[in-house]
């Protein structure tokens, strides 16, 4: 277990000298204030970086070139994992050639260097549009509703991908007036160099803003979790043992047949060594009783996923700090995000095994009143909780 500072800077005099339940009280009363003003809505999260005002500045594509935009969802405070559910553009040029046919491609990190700057890493999916200027023809903007994207748990790019084959000169993209997008988040694939390169080496001081690119997600809900199982059902016969991890050895040995679906236990849309080395760290339960967690778990040695669990750091910033009890309170009065990926042992402050209000106000007492610490990082809630959720 380990212990990590308040982050609260903003901690006067007065307020030390409170009893810590007052303002315990007073925090969470206020908080629950802000809550029936109105919920934040999950069903969908959308973001978008252009500003709304076209610039001056333009792209010529050539067929094959790509513009890509970096889209981290946990900057507006969506949780991970989350299914992407559309991508909405806009395309202009005077003499462009329409209709154009372009690909929409979702891209994860760097498979090492896990940072945007980095640049776009694998490919995920690929979706192929005929583009009408009628729907896609700014100031229209065409939405395109993603299939088969599965389940995200954290931040990709997504780019648009001039097909070969349309006839030139082809519409281009609106950007915004943005003097300077912040470094990384733009990437364009010149298919001339065959190669990524970042915005500004690209552009220059005269680079382009944003361009009119939003990106909308279902949030975690039961969609994803089935897409996104933690099970580990490697050898497919819906149950969940020991017998998955052999099979995951034998296949990684290079003399196994391929794992089912279930064996996706990083949620990335791949099976891997990722998923063998995540799976290689479960360790053995006791034969009784099977973890509620996990309804798959029937065979006399059931094995659980022995997960690092920040009981307490429910916003998952790695730190603890008022946002938490936030978090915490709109999770359960106002139909907010659940902590990831475990919502109740990410919000177990004071470890009894529930997600309640009281560890809202064990965390405000910690922070403002010098109170205990949350639980923190443990392996035990598992085995203390029976189960992890």
């Amino acid at each position: 277990m380990g212990t990590k500072r308040p982050t609260n800077g903003a901690v006067g005099s007065n307020a030390s000298a409170l009893p810590r339940l007052a303002i315990a009280i007073v925090v969470v009363s206020a908080l629950l204030t802000l809550l029936t003003a109105g919920a934040v809505s999950q069903d969908l999260c959308a973001i978008s970086y252009f500003s709304g005002t076209p610039g001056s500045q333009e792209v010529v594509p050539t067929p094959g070139d790509q513009v890509a935009v970096y889209f981290d969802f946990s900057e507006c405070s969506c949780s991970y994992p989350h299914v992407v559910q559309s991508v909405s553009f806009s395309l202009t040029g005077v003499d462009a050639q329409w209709p154009v046919t372009v690909d929409v491609v979702v891209y994860d990190r760097h498979a090492t260097v896990r940072h945007p700057c980095a640049g776009p890493g694998a490919e995920l999916l690929r979706q192929t549009v005929v583009c009408d200027e009628a729907t896609f023809g700014y100031p229209n903007v065409g939405t395109v509703d993603i299939a088969g994207a599965g389940c995200l748990t954290g931040p990709i790019f997504v780019a648009i991908e001039f097909a070969e084959g349309n006839t030139t000169p082809m519409p281009q993209f609106v950007f915004d007036d943005d003097p300077a997008p912040e470094t990384c988040k733009l990437w364009y694939f010149e298919a001339a160099d065959f190669a990524w390169k970042e915005w500004s080496r690209e552009f220059g001081d005269t680079r382009p803003g944003y361009p009119l690119l939003n990106l909308t997600v279902t949030p975690y809900d039961s969609t994803c979790a089935i897409l996104c199982s933690w099970y580990g059902d490697a050898d497919g016969n819906t149950a969940w043992s020991l017998g998955d991890l052999v099979y995951m050895v034998n296949w990684q040995s290079g003399g196994g047949a391929t794992p089912a679906p279930g064996a996706d236990v990083t949620c990335d849309g791949l099976i891997n060594g990722d998923d063998y080395a995540l799976m290689s760290a479960f360790v053995t339960c006791p034969p009784e009783p099977c973890y509620p967690s996990h309804p798959g778990c029937t065979t006399p040695e059931p094995f659980a996923y022995r997960y690092l669990v920040d009981a307490g750091d429910a916003n998952g910033d790695d730190q603890y700090s008022i946002a938490d009890a936030v978090h915490i309170v709109n999770y359960i009065f106002g139909g907010g995000p659940k902590s990831d990926p475990f919502p109740v042992a990410c919000s177990d402050a004071d470890g009894d095994c529930q997600a309640t209000i009281a560890d809202a106000v064990y965390l405000i007492n910690f922070i403002f009143g010098g109170g205990p610490a949350p639980v923190g990082k443990t392996n035990d809630w598992p085995y203390q909780c029976g189960g992890l959720y």
